[in-house]
């Protein structure tokens, strides 16, 4: 079954990757996946849960389980599909054609579900569509991720929340009247420098990394009025990360007002910590050894 899908998979990872997309960008990459899943015989719902680049595809047998299988297709900045999620999204498509030619072929009574997730490296649409409870009916879901060897990933990941800290000051001739600004880029560095020092006063497991998404401008004589460092913050568990997240708030409010700067802090995605499932991680080990 997987086998007759190939030159289809093949080439829709081709496309992936030579035409990659950004979180929430994924147009063309969306709609190359809606294409192929309706040439496939499923029916697609698109936009889908208020995306604009999500997709439900739905392949109903009958009365029977229901099985979703998740698919990604977001690139990363500057370099592309380097998480291949090219190879995800074309993997998961093979997997979804395949099980609905089975139902087909054999008879089985089955839901398949193929779930279009869009922004998992910046957003996190499934974690989204889970809140909305798309998944609350769905008995089993099942996704994978590209990496250096076959094998049933059997143990747990990091909660990760990703926060963009912004600061806002007031501009001034860093020469002429350096007393008149507020600087919201040394605001950004000063809480830089707190989170380094917090590191030896959190858990081992946990970690704190961050880029800067505005640094006010590149004229080194005036004083920057804006700033925004985006920050990933990560734990063993969920309740860790937000704990540390709580400290890391702390650190950017005594930065603004160290430097008499105004602080806004935007959540803009968050993931619980990955709990595997062990029945179903057997389950894909024994199929796996038998392929």
């Amino acid at each position: 079954a997987v086998k007759g899908h190939l030159p289809k998979a093949l080439e829709l990872s081709r496309s992936l990757r030579e035409h990659p997309e950004l979180p929430d960008q994924e147009f063309e990459s969306s709609r190359k996946m809606v294409e192929i899943l309706k040439e496939a015989g499923f029916e697609v719902t698109y936009p889908y849960a208020g995306y604009e680049t999500a997709f439900h595809a739905l392949f109903d047998n009958g009365d029977g389980p229901e099985v979703a299988i998740l698919t990604e297709y977001d690139a990363l900045p500057e370099i592309g599909h380097g998480c291949g999620h090219n190879l995800l999204g074309a993997g998961s498509f093979a997997a979804a054609v395949a099980l609905k030619d089975y139902c087909l072929e054999t008879g089985l009574r089955a839901t398949v579900k193929y779930f279009g997730c869009p922004a998992e490296e910046d957003g996190g649409g499934k974690v989204f569509f889970a809140r909305a409870g798309y998944f609350d009916k769905v008995d089993a879901v099942f996704a994978w991720h590209p990496g250096p060897a076959n094998y049933v990933s059997g143990q747990g990941c990091l909660a990760v929340t990703g926060v963009l800290y912004s600061f806002k000051g007031r501009t001034a001739h860093a020469a002429g009247a350096p007393f008149a600004g507020r600087s919201a880029l040394d605001a950004a560095e000063l809480m830089n420098v707190g989170c380094n020092y917090l590191r030896e006063h959190i858990i081992p497991e946990a970690r704190l990394h961050y880029a800067y998404r505005d640094v006010g401008g590149t004229a080194p004589n005036v004083v920057q009025e804006s700033a925004c460092v985006h920050y990933y913050i990560r734990a063993p568990r969920v309740a860790q990360m937000l704990d540390i997240k709580r400290r890391v708030d702390d650190v950017a409010r005594g930065a603004a007002l160290m430097t008499g700067t105004a602080l806004t802090i935007r959540e803009v995605d968050g993931f619980s910590d990955y709990v595997p499932n062990r029945a179903l991680s057997e389950l894909l080990w024994q199929c796996m050894r038998e392929v």
